[in-house]
């Protein structure tokens, strides 16, 4: 099972009634800047859910040398988790971090104002829901595709 099957496995098992949105990507629009998962749905805020959340890729560095099938190749890749929740489940979330391996806990961020503005687009409005951040590393497996007459 790759390491992000077993993550949002163990986050649906421990937040109820969660919304993840999976791996999101930032894209221009003329209000500013939005964030849309792999289908190009809207990560945003969701009255029904009382967790929202979704990953950003904010770095990847190449772990191993050669080139080649052969040569074992992995990345050690740069997340933050930016979290919208009607209670506080920071720390199941570490803690779920905390217990995969090839998961690094990095740090959190609090501050809920610029996180809503940020990663879901509110900069006004009563903000009655949690609003962080977790960042965290994974090391992954990088599977090349086969170029059949290259």
């Amino acid at each position: 099972m790759e390491p992000f099957d077993t993550l949002c496995q163990k986050l649906s098992a421990n937040i109820p009634r969660l919304l993840n949105y999976g791996e999101g990507r930032a894209v221009q629009k003329k209000e500013g800047v939005a964030y849309v998962n792999d289908q190009n749905i809207p990560c945003s805020v969701n009255d029904g859910y009382d967790c929202v959340l979704f990953f950003d890729k904010t770095a990847s560095n190449p772990d191993g040398t050669g080139f080649g099938k052969k040569s074992a190749k992995r990345a050690i890749n740069t997340y933050l988790i930016a979290i919208n929740s009607k209670q506080d489940y920071h720390d199941i979330i570490r803690a779920i971090l905390n217990s995969i391996k090839d998961f690094t806990y990095s740090g959190s961020s609090f501050e809920s104002i610029n996180i809503a503005d940020q990663f879901f687009g509110l900069s006004q409005g009563n903000h009655e829901t949690y609003f962080y951040t977790l960042e965290f590393t994974v090391t992954e497996n990088i599977n090349p595709v086969v170029c059949i007459g290259c």
